[in-house]
């Protein structure tokens, strides 16, 4: 029986059908692809779904459309649980997933799509559904990785894993740019030597780093130890990083539901923060090319030199994830297109890779957020678009890929949903059949001829 928020948001739909009227849902708003920019019409919001998990079995936990990332750590948490998440505090769980869902536990459980077990739904046509392997077989494997083409998800049921209570420790360093090769040579020499063991996350920026004035810093290393470990057993692998002078250094450790705020990336961390402008675009990459993150670095150093203040929060960031457990999952299985952009091998100096040790993928993302001001507009445009450029530059031959959750907007579709050809023409063939009208266009929208 369809539970009273579902109903209403039934009538939402219909409403907006039979009078024509677009309409798009939302939940914490963090959608920033600029195929979002064409809606004008009726917005439904997500946020105000309830947000308590369940533990019917112990195995899996029903999610709430409304329910955030650290809303959803933080209650399955006190149940001894946890399950994949973004990254992030403040984004919508659902938002995420639907999209594929990089996190800290990907490594080991596989994307936050890799997770979902069914969901509960409602079609374009108002039409309220479940959806998992047994039921719409077709849609389910549409919805994990280009779900917010097909329907709206108002809630979700998950996988969930018993909690350690054990602590993840983390180390932080703060560079200056001059240091940018020397570091990316040992972490070169650390993945040739093998992949650690308990590396979950490496996390890298171009930032200003706040209380060092305008100095361009490079804090290019944040490893995450996700095994019970204090950090200590993983001072074989650090050791180098030691050697490379830092202006700043920073060891912690916290429970797993921590991290991301003990980190600065908790839900009222600033990147969460509403009301600024944002121009962004990303990138997976194959390889890492030195070369190209240099001069990537040169053009930040640059434009923020042009207004210090109105950038001073812009930022280039790469985030290096375990894969172990993403590389394990079919490739077909689910409409998620880049199980195979992992990183391979640093192209500096020219090192080989074993094929047993391509356990991490590479998500590039370049921010330029500033307050609102028109005039700033172009040029940040232009540097965003730029760095991408320059990203896909230095991996020559290998077609441009780019996640759904972080495409700017005026992407191919095949960029963002998989070169294969069967991809799009399955995602295709499903929009026709599901959302034949195209009522979810707005979210890095899958092309397809209009019903009449």
């Amino acid at each position: 029986m369809a539970q009273p928020f579902e109903l209403c948001i039934q009538g939402q739909v219909r409403y907006a059908n039979k009078h024509g009227i677009p309409f798009y849902a939302v939940n914490t708003g963090h959608g920033s692809t600029t195929s979002q920019t064409r809606f004008d019409g009726i917005q439904i919001d997500l946020s105000i779904l309830p947000s308590g998990e369940n533990l019917p079995r112990g195995q899996t936990a029903w999610i709430q459309g409304g329910s955030t990332v650290e809303v959803t750590v933080d209650e399955l948490w006190g149940q001894g649980y946890v399950t994949t998440t973004g990254g992030a505090g403040c984004p919508g769980i659902l938002g995420v997933g639907l999209g594929g869902g990089h996190g800290l536990l990907q490594g080991f459980h596989g994307l936050v799509s890799d997770n979902f077990v069914a969901f509960n739904m409602v079609l374009a046509n108002g039409r309220a559904i479940t959806v998992s392997e047994s039921f719409y077989s077709d849609l389910f494997w549409a919805m994990r990785g280009a779900g917010h083409s097909f329907g709206i998800v108002t809630s979700a049921e998950m996988r969930v894993y018993p909690r350690s209570d054990r602590d993840w420790s983390f180390k932080l360093y703060i560079w200056t740019q001059d240091n940018i090769e020397p570091v990316l040579g040992e972490l070169i020499r650390m993945r040739e030597d093998g992949e650690p063991r308990d590396l979950a996350f490496n996390f890298g920026s171009y930032a200003l780093y706040p209380g060092l004035g305008t100095s361009e810093i490079r804090q290019p290393y944040l490893p995450h130890l996700p095994r019970p470990s204090p950090l200590s057993e993983a001072q074989p692998y650090l050791a180098p990083f030691y050697a490379i002078p830092a202006l700043i250094t920073q060891n912690g450790s916290a429970p797993y539901n921590l991290i991301p705020r003990v980190t600065g990336a908790g839900a009222d961390s600033p990147q969460c923060e509403r009301g600024r402008t944002y121009m962004h675009y990303s990138s997976y990459l194959q390889e890492w090319n030195v070369t190209a993150q240099r001069t990537i670095y040169n053009l930040f150093a640059e434009n923020i030199a042009t207004n210090p203040t109105a950038f001073a929060r812009a930022a280039v960031l790469m985030g290096d994830y375990k894969h172990d457990a993403v590389a394990q999952v079919d490739a077909a299985s689910s409409a998620y297109p880049w199980r195979d952009r992992r990183l391979l091998k640093y192209t500096y100096p020219p090192l080989s890779v074993s094929e047993d040790r391509k356990l991490t993928e590479n998500v590039s993302n370049v921010v330029i957020n500033y307050t609102p001001d028109p005039s700033l507009d172009d040029f940040a445009l232009t540097w965003a678009r730029r760095t991408k450029e320059l990203w896909d530059g230095g991996q020559p031959g290998i077609p441009g890929a780019y996640y759904v959750n972080y495409a700017a907007g005026d992407e191919s579709p095949e960029s963002v949903y998989g070169y294969e050809p069967w991809r799009m023409q399955r995602l295709r063939a499903l929009k026709v059949k599901y959302d034949p009208f195209g009522r979810f266009s707005y979210y890095n929208p899958i092309p397809i001829r209009r019903g009449r």
